[in-house]
């Protein structure tokens, strides 16, 4: 008698389950990354979940694989549900204490559609143990998850030798009515087409999409079409012409080690934690960006059209995704057993965090409920972006203060009292630059009296101290400011120097 799928499957998962996860966990034991403790990330901990996710997430990496990639440069393209993979990345990179590309003056650190020149890479956020300022040593990063077009000669200028490039695609029909829904292109159309559903606007929009693609800006001209290869480094032009778009993607596929698929975004995720030599809690995940609606269409002319009009989307899709289930196919025997294992996590993840959805402004956004752990927390972290910059940009004021500290101290006991000034002040200057450039995480609260001047204290953090007295050893200081923070830290906002009458 032939059992149902379902009952194979749970016989298999009772039976198979546990010697399969011991040998695991004894092939990979004593593979760890030591934790960042001064970072505001915390190691995932697993003590608040039952098995067989306990087992699952006590795995160091996957096992017959030594080399743990710590450095990826993922080009994260537009409406692919790649804000969902970044959030992976982040989480990795945050908890290995790894440096991230970000463009300082850009929000959330996008590159977007700019010049890829080698001088953008001065606009960049320092590495972790680089000063600010020392551009030449801008380089070796371990990270990239930004929106920023694909161009493999500017990436090797900055990125780590040995990095990965990984991305992903989404089906063209789909990812083409979520753009023009996202960035609301029906306002393109006449007025009164303004409350029409989103099949007759796609239609409208479809049919004429040469006399619409020219009357829109700089701000939607690259996202109507084919924007996933545009994203990629494929020209407007190039992008009219079937062999230079051929051309164009098998270049890709010598280029990137991984092109995942929104459609398949499981199976995606088991290959990469495989490639990456990942473990499962590494590639665990909650969707993210979601829309609350949805914009499928049943029109199979549409379709069509909607495919004609971004072919080199098409191409580029159909080839990766056929490349997907080639890699899959590589995989072996045990890929289905694998693929069954991570929607089991993925499943026990949700039930574990009580995760309830809750809709804003368009937008679904998850909440937990009683289980707040700190794989909970981090799963649904809407702040991955903020530690990121903040990590990066601030990292100089403690550490360089306190060296400079030290060299006042020696100058003062060698009688150069002036030299160990000059050190001071370069680094106040330095300081409020720093501060300056990044007002948007940091802000003045409204009420003064929050803001705060440290006194000396025996359990003074050495930031505050070194700042503090910094500023007093320094003629053109007056003081500096901080704040309060809710969990009883102080954080340094600003160094306000004398006026030049006094």
């Amino acid at each position: 008698m032939q059992l149902p799928l379902s009952y194979k499957f749970i016989s298999i998962y009772y039976v198979s389950f546990l010697p399969i996860r011991i040998q695991i966990l004894r092939s990979e034991r004593g593979r760890q990354y030591t934790p960042d403790t001064q970072s505001s990330f915390l190691p995932l901990t697993n003590s608040s979940f039952r098995t067989p996710l306990r087992l699952a997430l006590g795995c160091a990496s996957s096992p017959r694989c030594n080399n743990i990639t710590a450095n990826v440069a993922f080009i994260k393209t537009h409406k692919t549900g790649s804000t969902t993979l970044r959030s992976i990345i982040n989480r990795f990179g945050l908890s290995k204490n790894l440096s991230f590309v970000y463009l300082s003056e850009s929000p959330n650190g996008h590159i977007r559609y700019v010049s890829l020149t080698d001088r953008l890479r001065k606009h960049f956020l320092p590495p972790l143990g680089v000063r600010l300022g020392d551009h030449e040593n801008y380089r070796g990063y371990n990270m990239s998850t930004l929106h920023v077009r694909f161009s493999r000669k500017f990436f090797d200028t900055f990125m780590e030798k040995g990095t990965k490039y990984v991305t992903i695609l989404r089906d063209p029909v789909d990812q083409w009515l979520s753009v023009i829904t996202y960035f609301n292109m029906k306002r393109y159309l006449p007025p009164s087409r303004e409350k029409a559903s989103i099949e007759d606007v796609a239609r409208q929009l479809a049919v004429d999409a040469d006399k619409y693609h020219r009357k829109m800006g700089a701000s939607s001209y690259h996202f109507f079409k084919n924007n996933q290869a545009y994203d990629l480094g494929l020209s407007v032009k190039n992008s009219r012409n079937s062999t230079a778009i051929r051309n164009y993607v098998h270049y890709l596929g010598d280029q990137f080690d991984l092109v995942l698929i929104n459609e398949y975004f499981d199976e995606s995720l088991v290959l990469m934690k495989k490639i990456f030599c990942w473990s499962w809690s590494d590639v665990l995940y909650i969707s993210r960006n979601q829309q609350s609606r949805s914009h499928a269409v049943k029109n199979e002319t549409l379709k069509k059209l909607i495919r004609r009009n971004n072919a080199a989307d098409q191409y580029l899709y159909d080839y990766f995704n056929k490349t997907l289930w080639k890699k899959i196919h590589e995989y072996g025997e045990n890929f289905q057993e694998d693929l069954e294992f991570f929607r089991t996590l993925l499943k026990e993840t949700k039930e574990e965090c009580l995760l309830k959805k809750v809709v804003k402004k368009g937008r679904v956004y998850n909440e937990l409920g009683q289980n707040k752990s700190s794989l909970c927390k981090e799963l649904i972290a809407n702040d991955q972006i903020k530690r990121i910059e903040y990590k990066q940009r601030y990292q100089n004021i403690g550490n360089q203060m306190a060296k400079n500290e030290l060299k006042v101290q020696s100058n003062t006991t060698k009688g150069k009292e002036s030299t160990g000034n000059r050190d001071i002040k370069l680094t106040i200057e330095e300081a409020r630059n720093i501060l300056a450039a990044g007002k948007n995480i940091t802000r003045l609260p409204k009420e003064k009296e929050h803001i705060v001047n440290p006194v000396r204290a025996d359990n003074e953090p050495l930031k505050i101290r070194a700042a503090r007295e910094a500023c007093e050893r320094n003629p053109s200081c007056k003081r500096m400011e901080a704040i309060n923070q809710p969990d009883g830290t102080i954080k340094i906002v600003r160094y306000v120097l004398k006026s030049k009458k006094t």
